[in-house]
């Protein structure tokens, strides 16, 4: 059976977030701000202005993931956060996702949600509704 599937840099990069956003960026593609910060950074004070999101650069799913809104204090993360994540500007609006193929983006889908795109979200029954096309 022939592999159909992305190739092992693409595999890797979409587990590296900074990695991925410079390619993104490098061809051209708009990406909100982001650092790379120490837990202890984060811990501290704002990295970046508020409202800005915090996730592990490595990690699926939306797994771990801070959201600090204005005026809020810096976030206190679990013992298990790893040493290092990103910051990233909050860029509010919908939920699209879509697969591309060679230079060819297919079908957009508009994922709904009550809240935001979190796990649950994703793999719970009811979390979120899927509109194709957008």
């Amino acid at each position: 059976i022939s592999y159909t599937h992305s190739g092992v840099l693409a595999s890797a990069l979409a587990m590296d977030k900074a990695k991925t956003k410079e390619v993104y960026a490098a061809a051209g593609l708009p990406v909100v701000a982001s650092v790379i910060a120490t837990k202890e950074a984060v811990e501290a004070g704002h990295v970046l202005p508020p409202p800005y999101v915090v996730k592990p650069n490595n990690a699926g799913s939306s797994v771990g993931v801070y959201i600090v809104r204005e005026g809020s204090n810096a976030p206190r993360m679990a013992a298990t956060r790893p040493g290092t994540v990103m910051v990233e500007a909050y860029a509010p609006g919908r939920e699209l996702t879509t697969t591309v193929m060679g230079d060819r983006a297919l079908g957009v889908t508009d994922i709904i949600t009550d809240g935001w795109y979190d796990y649950d979200a994703k793999y719970k029954p009811g979390g979120s509704r899927h509109e194709l096309p957008a």
